[in-house]
């Protein structure tokens, strides 16, 4: 006895639709997975522009120990003052290229995006860690150096000290400005991913 003709349509019909609601899932996937992707790959250049800057001033940073030598040998400063000139210089170089290296190991592209964006916010941290830890050792070179050179009685030594403050004070603070704003742009780009939804932080 065969099926009346309405029971083989409405199964058909039934076949056709779980078929296209498949597809559908399968495609929503791929674009989530694509959108992912897209994200991922614009916080990795972020991410790769924030090394570079990372790795100039770990360059920068390694040149300050032979300039403590000049300076030292020049008799415009003290030698405990080289030595801790020089240490600062070392520990900005040293860090600096451990976090270089931290950030460009970080690879948002294979990793899940909550995991992405934990190592996102992990870099955030770290670089207010360093900024903090930069700026107050800066402070107390500084703070050294000028009372360096008024024991020295050198004048021109004086005011190559404040030249040299008033052009390198407000490059630091845009430097940072910089860092800050592509710092916070790579955690966004990963924010913005809906499945980074639901990850506690």
């Amino acid at each position: 006895m065969t099926k009346p003709d309405s029971d083989i349509s409405l199964e058909s019909l039934r076949r056709q639709w779980q078929q296209v609601t498949i597809k559908t899932e399968k495609l929503e996937a791929t674009n989530a997975e694509l959108t992912r992707r897209l994200k991922a790959e614009r916080a990795g250049s972020v991410r790769d522009r924030l090394a570079r800057r990372f790795r100039a001033q770990t360059i920068l940073s390694a040149a300050l120990p032979p300039l403590a030598a000049l300076i030292y040998f020049e008799n415009m400063v003290s030698a405990p003052f080289a030595i801790i000139y020089s240490v600062f210089g070392l520990i900005m170089c040293v860090s600096g290229i451990w976090f270089t290296r931290y950030v460009m190991h970080s690879d948002f592209i294979s990793c899940p995006t909550v995991e992405a964006l934990n190592r996102a916010y992990d870099i955030s941290r770290w670089r207010q860690r360093f900024r903090i830890m930069g700026w107050l050792m800066a402070l107390i070179v500084v703070v050294w150096l000028f009372i360096e050179m008024a024991k020295s009685g050198n004048d021109s030594a004086m005011i190559g000290a404040c030249v040299g403050l008033a052009i390198g004070l407000p490059i630091g603070i845009y430097k940072e400005i910089v860092t800050a704003r592509l710092t916070r742009r790579m955690v966004k780009e990963l924010e913005d991913d809906p499945d980074a939804q639901g990850g506690s932080f």
